[in-house]
């Protein structure tokens, strides 16, 4: 290229230089630090001269651009070498640009020095590098006592049906036991809290965590900065302290030997309970045999390994949850839900929760009543005796209405026995006495029977699911209303439709 040539094309690099140096009104980065008018930086510049096919032979100083994350927490710097005969980035400029935007706190000095050093010898554009990161706050956390692995995560569940049918099993413990200077618990000491710092040195205050709230009961013992069990027995929990309870083991069978068992906490029984004995257990019973049931009561939980036998004369009630394999020839009745793996057979079963059987559990023949609903693979067969399946309904409340209906009846007959007594013996002055006290009492009778009904009716959204097969013969009942299976069944849903004022059967979803 000729001389004339060479000075058209300086020029016009100049010229451009100029124009977009002095081009004050460019849009704002996102960081809202930078001020609008910004000069446009030499990155911008080298890259309208390229789109302009210009080779860059300017001699152009070394820059830096300098930017914030949104929350002031980190300091990003672009780094761009000198060209031509242009000035090498100078360690003061830069930091007097760091002063310029107020960046102060953590600012890694040796970070930049070897930035600013590589990109000045070796002649390449270095971006988004770190050179000051803010200081985030520290969580206070007060002082608290905190449960170890093995006490926090106790669960209390039975098999429970997941999509497809198929069984998810729940790991159950009613029963968490603790052993003698085993450690239940470790005392947390405070941490303080420490305010965060942007690096704009702006102060971030610090939260205070949220901590559970334990304290120790009865039967733990304080060492050091650990909570301990001062005896064996079994790990208890009430809102928010927690104990040991003491707990009786006993290895022999309920006989001739032990006489009926009364205790009132909880018992862990490793033999069987022969025909005839009585338990009344205060808390929670397991049962690692089959229970040979004649009359057995627990204020809490029960859990067997093996079944509950009643040989047709077995009555069993739980205020909590049972737990077992199977359930025949008896007479149950839980507060809470009632697991059985395998089977029902021939049993009244009575439960407020929900009554759930496992993968292939069956129910044949009996009476069954769940509160909250029923789960079970197959209910009937051909050749098992009836079987009707109650839900929705307190059964306490029904059985309660009952005994009032009786006693009503009695009272009734007794009313008639008096008022012609009355005529009779007109002068028998405490004839009418009594008329007063039965009138009253019926009264009474009637109120109570108001307040049961109300009750009754426990959940009319309580489904009976079978995931196999209903047999024909078999009643369903929900809220009072009764549905005949007329023929066999696979996998079905009943449920009360309110508005027909009907059960319907519905073939059960994937995921029901």
């Amino acid at each position: 290229m000729s001389d004339s040539g060479n000075r058209f094309v300086t020029n016009l690099m100049k010229d451009a230089a100029q124009l977009l140096g002095t081009a004050k009104q460019i849009a704002p980065f996102k960081d809202d630090t930078l001020r609008a008018t910004e000069i446009i930086p030499d990155k911008l510049l080298r890259e309208e001269l390229e789109s302009l096919h210009i080779p860059i032979n300017l001699n152009l100083n070394g820059s830096v651009e300098i930017r914030l994350s949104d929350d002031e927490m980190i300091a990003y710097a672009d780094f761009f070498p000198p060209s031509g005969k242009g000035e090498p980035i100078n360690a003061s400029q830069f930091h007097e640009k760091l002063s310029d935007r107020n960046i102060t706190c953590g600012v890694d000095g040796d970070r930049i020095k070897e930035l600013i050093f590589k990109c000045n010898t070796e002649r390449k554009e270095i971006q988004n590098q770190i050179i000051a990161r803010g200081k985030s706050p520290v969580c206070q956390v007060p002082a608290h006592i905190e449960l170890t692995a093995k006490f926090n995560n106790k669960t209390l569940a039975g098999d429970c049906f997941s999509d497809g049918g198929k069984i998810d099993y729940k790991k159950t413990n009613y029963l968490v036991l603790v052993k003698k200077g085993e450690t239940i618990a470790n005392q947390i000491p405070k941490t303080t809290g420490v305010m965060g710092q942007t690096v704009t040195n702006k102060a971030i205050p610090y939260t205070t965590s949220a901590v559970p709230k334990w304290k120790p009961g009865e039967n733990t013992e304080v060492e050091n900065l650990r909570v301990v069990a001062a005896c064996d027995g079994r790990f208890v929990t009430s809102r928010n302290v927690f104990a040991v309870r003491e707990v009786l083991e006993i290895y022999s069978d309920i006989d001739y030997s032990t006489g009926n068992l009364n205790y009132p906490k909880d018992v862990v029984l490793h033999g069987s309970v022969q025909d005839g004995f009585k338990l009344d257990i205060g808390g929670s019973l397991v049962c690692k045999k089959t229970l040979t049931a004649t009359e057995v009561s627990c204020r809490e939980n029960l859990s067997v390994s093996g079944g509950i036998v009643g040989r047709n004369r077995g009555i069993v009630t739980v205020e909590g949850s049972i737990r077992t394999n199977f359930i025949e020839n008896s007479h149950v009745e839980a507060k809470d839900g009632i697991y059985v793996k395998k089977s029902i057979l021939n049993s009244f079963v009575y439960s407020q929760g929900e009554i759930t059987l496992g993968n292939k559990g069956q129910i044949l023949g009996g009476k069954i009543y769940a509160g909250q609903g029923l789960q079970a693979y197959q209910i009937g067969s051909e050749r098992s005796p009836k079987t009707e399946i109650v839900t929705g309904i307190d059964f306490i409340a029904q059985r309660n209405l009952f005994e009032i209906k009786d006693k009503t009846f009695e009272l009734v007959r007794l009313l008639s026995r008096l008022n012609k007594a009355k005529d009779k013996y007109p002068d028998n002055i405490s004839i009418p006495t009594t008329i007063n006290k039965v009138q009253d009492t019926l009264r009474h009778l009637r109120e109570q029977a108001a307040t049961l009904l109300q009750a009754l009716n426990k959940n009319e959204c309580a489904e009976v699911k079978i995931f196999g097969m209903v047999c024909a013969g078999v009643s369903i009942e929900i809220c009072n209303v009764v549905y005949i299976v007329t023929k066999r069944m696979d996998s079905v849903v009943f449920r009360l439709d309110k508005t027909k004022g009907r059960i319907v059967a519905e073939k059960r979803k994937l995921n029901g």
